[in-house]
């Protein structure tokens, strides 16, 4: 149980493939709060004999941004991520992204988008995020570890320079220790906008844990995992509505 006001975020990630059927759903039947739109998994799996194409066709990127304003037009808030490869994604080069995080905003109309503090892009894409009313995640991802609490005070320091809506730091969780130090590090900094998520099997719990008690967004896939140790969002929902009276009465309020 929690005593939080504002209630968490349940955020459900869609590969390219799903969006379509998704954004044809009625939008109860969507069950997340908001839809992130993976366009970075539009490049298919990696290849060594037969690499991707550098970037999605012309074709795919109008599908993608069709169903992005469909969502958005019927009500479903879109996040638009491109994930980059050292962050769990299949994106290769960092600069060449900013053109599609500006048709993501543009013509597909996304209200979130998510940009990883690391990135030479990031001061840009928030700024243009912000310059058109939308909101911005910037996110950090450790696949390795949960890295102790000086260093992930200073991702969060530095994630903060860009002024975003949400801060997001997700690590993978091996052990007790690096699960207590995601618990301590929302605990530090618990009046700020901050999403904290742990990967991997220990780190599962948390996932509905943190953000019952001040965690602003987790996440669940819908059609496939993308991260280690994420659940479907029926689970999440389900858990929440279980464990945090704030997101029960949002979602009566749906």
């Amino acid at each position: 149980m929690t005593l939080l006001t504002e209630a968490p975020l349940v955020v459900g990630t869609v590969a390219p493939a799903g969006l379509a059927a998704l954004a044809a759903a009625a939008p109860d039947a969507r069950l997340a709060d908001v839809i992130e739109a993976r366009i970075d998994l539009s490049l298919g799996e990696a290849d060594p004999v037969a690499p991707p194409p550098s970037s999605p066709s012309a074709a795919t990127l109008r599908d993608i941004f069709a169903s992005c304003r469909q969502l958005e037009e019927t009500g479903t808030t879109v996040l638009a991520t491109i994930r980059m490869v050292a962050d769990g994604g299949r994106w290769n080069e960092d600069a060449a992204r900013l053109p599609l995080f500006e048709a993501a905003l543009g013509d597909g109309r996304c209200s979130w988008v998510d940009v990883e503090v690391e990135s030479d892009i990031a001061a840009e894409v928030t700024e243009r995020a912000r310059r058109l009313g939308r909101r911005v995640i910037v996110s950090h991802h450790d696949f390795l570890g949960t890295p102790t609490g000086d260093e992930l005070d200073a991702v969060v320091t530095r994630a903060r320079a860009f002024h975003p809506d949400v801060i997001k730091v997700a690590t993978r969780v091996d052990d007790l220790e690096g699960h207590d130090r995601l618990l301590e590090l929302l605990r530090r900094h618990r009046g700020e906008a901050l999403a904290v998520i742990g990967m991997g099997a220990i780190g599962r719990p948390l996932r509905t844990y943190l953000p019952a008690v001040g965690s602003r967004l987790t996440y669940g896939f819908v059609d496939a995992v993308a991260a280690p140790g994420q659940v479907h969002v029926r689970e999440l929902v389900a858990r929440l509505v279980s464990d945090c009276p704030a997101y029960a009465a949002r979602r009566e309020n749906r």
